[in-house]
């Protein structure tokens, strides 16, 4: 493929060449330089052959020019679908970022909840020691309490 802008060149080129020979044929024969002669065959004349290669000149500049129009159109367009998919890729992006940044607020809720669970399991082992040991003390203030009672039911008897 061309280079960017270059895209229909021959065709222009050919096109404007075209028509410089077809004028400057027309010009010689009107100004009396080239006779209007025929060439091979008898209705093939200089005038003739001047006017088909301006004609062919002008279709050939016409297909380049359009040519040319239709590839900037369309490389336009190209640049605006990029255009949009670096938006939506940009999008993207950002949304991975939030989801980044929300999976790590995630993670530090776990660990805090983690931590939360274990200093509560702390605490209720540490409630469940003071209990036992409260029972403990109470077993042994309620036997402490039998053995004075026995002892005031012998000291009386």
């Amino acid at each position: 493929m061309a280079e960017r802008g270059q895209v229909g060149s021959t065709l222009i080129g050919l096109g404007a060449f075209l028509i410089f020979l077809g004028i400057l044929f027309l010009l010689l024969v009107l100004l009396g330089y080239l006779p209007n002669q025929t060439w091979i065959f008898s209705w093939i004349t200089t005038n003739r052959a001047a006017v088909v290669s301006v004609i062919l000149g002008i279709i050939l500049l016409g297909a380049g020019l359009h040519t040319r129009a239709a590839v900037k159109r369309y490389e336009r367009e190209l640049e605006e679908l990029e255009e949009a998919r670096r938006q939506q890729e940009a999008i993207i992006r950002a949304k991975a970022i939030k989801l980044g940044k929300a999976r790590a607020k995630a993670r530090k809720k776990e660990i805090a909840l983690k931590l939360a669970h274990a200093k509560l399991k702390k605490a209720r082992l540490k409630a469940e020691k003071r209990k036992q040991a409260l029972l403990r003390v109470r077993g042994k203030l309620g036997e402490r309490s039998k053995r004075l009672k026995r002892i005031r039911k012998l000291a009386e008897v």
